[in-house]
């Protein structure tokens, strides 16, 4: 794949576990993949942030002006239903300021 960095994230033994097995067993991925930030930030970077992910349901945002927030990979972002009722996920920082527009404030009651 392309911008993918060529630095080895997996051992060999794991590569060879996970495609042909080990003893005659085949593997599942080991257990650092579910723990280590290196493996997260690639999966983040060239898996997740690349496909459509359910983030709510379509009740959260039934109206026009509806909206809620929610945090993905650190950043903050809100989902709303504009007047047409076409809904829109956006970064939730000011352009200008670079500060939050929104304070989740389900968070409070």
């Amino acid at each position: 794949m392309a911008g993918i960095q060529t630095k080895h994230y997996f051992t060999d033994q794991e590569i060879k576990g996970i495609r042909a097995g080990l003893n005659g067993v085949k593997s599942t991925n080991p257990a650092r993949f579910y723990y280590d930030e290196d493996i997260y930030k690639i999966e983040v970077e060239h898996v997740l942030k690349k496909q459509w992910l359910c983030i709510g349901r379509w009740d959260q945002v039934e109206k026009p002006g509806d909206y809620f927030t929610i945090r993905m990979w650190g950043e903050s972002i809100v989902v709303v239903r504009d007047r047409k009722g076409i809904l829109h996920a956006l970064v939730n920082v000011c352009q200008h300021r670079w500060s939050q527009v929104i304070i989740n404030l389900n968070l409070l009651g």
